[in-house]
């Protein structure tokens, strides 16, 4: 027992085990050894014994370890010289386990690294080809912004132009031809003549309508009531209408292409 009192936990190896009882008992039967090594072992493994935990367990390894010492009785095999090769075949083994355990780890791993390959070439594919995808899309949705502009524009232009031709329409002597009394006075309103309400009412009473105010004079104005400033405002647009009429038509004619009117 004095190998494991005087010797760190550490070097509790098998052959250490058998170095010392070499020593210590020089070249005897080898099942006595064995015997003698296993007893001491199962002391030190009992939850009595003056041993602490760790020196429990560890001492239950090795029993369980030199299981198949018990076995070694064979002629030849006698000594405790015999024991050292023996354990030395076991440590082989046991290494060759391990190296066997090593190789199965490297294949995990390396079947792990092809895998982590793989999906990695995948990801650059994948980003490789990204910008080619998103650049269709951004050149369809140019496309399409462009047709929506082009068509907007349409719109814009088409409606520019109609709104042109609504205005043409309104301020020209045959737009104002077509006026009642009260649309006739609204448009009046706008024209900044400094009129007033009784200046309109005159219009009313006298049931001017457009085709009336554009034939008009200072004079008939007078006639109809009116004072000589808003007469004489009156006349004056009634002439600028008229004289202005042909050049506008001119002008509308040539700004809207063919086939837009």
């Amino acid at each position: 027992m004095n190998f494991y009192k005087i010797t760190p936990i550490k070097d509790w190896t098998c052959l250490n085990i058998v170095e010392y009882y070499n020593k210590e008992y020089g070249k005897l039967e080898l099942s006595k050894v064995l015997d003698d090594v296993k007893k001491n072992l199962c002391k030190i493994t009992n939850v009595n014994s003056d041993f602490d935990v760790a020196c429990r367990v560890k001492a239950q390894e090795i029993v369980e370890t030199w299981q198949f010492d018990t076995s070694l009785s064979s002629e030849g095999a006698g000594t405790l010289s015999f024991t050292a090769v023996a354990l030395t075949l076991v440590m082989a083994k046991q290494q060759l386990n391990a190296i066997k355990n090593s190789a199965t780890q490297v294949d995990i791993l390396q079947t792990q690294f092809n895998e982590d390959s793989n999906k990695r070439s995948l990801e650059i594919q994948d980003d490789e080809e990204m910008p080619v995808k998103k650049n269709k899309f951004e050149a369809k949705a140019e496309v399409k912004h462009s047709s929506e502009n082009l068509l907007h524009g349409n719109n814009d232009q088409h409606t520019s132009l109609s709104q042109t031709s609504t205005l043409a329409e309104d301020t020209s002597v045959e737009g104002i031809k077509k006026k009642d009394t009260e649309k006739l006075i609204e448009f009046l309103q706008k024209q900044n003549l400094f009129l007033k309400e009784k200046h309109f009412e005159i219009l009313r009473k006298r049931e001017i309508v457009g085709c009336d105010f554009v034939k008009m004079n200072k004079q008939d104005f007078k006639e109809c009531g009116l004072e000589l400033g808003p007469a004489m405002r009156l006349a004056d647009l009634a002439n600028k209408l008229n004289d202005q009429s042909e050049n506008f038509t001119k002008k509308f004619t040539e700004l809207v292409p063919q086939g837009t009117q």
